[in-house]
């Protein structure tokens, strides 16, 4: 499973968390997600990048500023509690095939 970090202006256009907090628990690509702080969410999907950032594109549309990138060990860092740096971290064979993913070789 691919963790993905979304990363958008809470601040923009107009408030949208509960909104956004419901897209996401019905979003059929997700299938965990933490919210660590406003304006961030970290995603567990199956799905290819393009495909679940397709999908929030038509939830928030073209205006509203974000990004879906995916994240885990060894290409992370920052300051979470524990507890989340484990619910982020992938295992070998998830990075191998996340890093095959985006050079072509699936």
């Amino acid at each position: 499973m691919i963790t993905y970090m979304l990363s958008y202006d809470p601040l923009s256009v107009a408030p949208i968390s509960d909104q956004l907090s419901a897209f996401i628990k019905d979003n059929k690509h997700v299938e965990q997600w933490l919210h660590p702080y406003s304006g961030c969410y970290l995603l567990k999907s199956n799905t290819p990048l393009f495909t679940i950032s397709e999908s929030f594109r038509q939830f928030l549309g073209h205006g509203r500023l974000h990004i879906i990138t995916p994240i885990g060990a060894p290409m992370t860092g920052g300051i979470l509690p524990q507890f989340m740096w484990d619910w982020v971290s992938m295992e070998p064979q998830t990075l191998s095939g996340l890093l095959s993913h985006y050079s072509g070789k699936t």
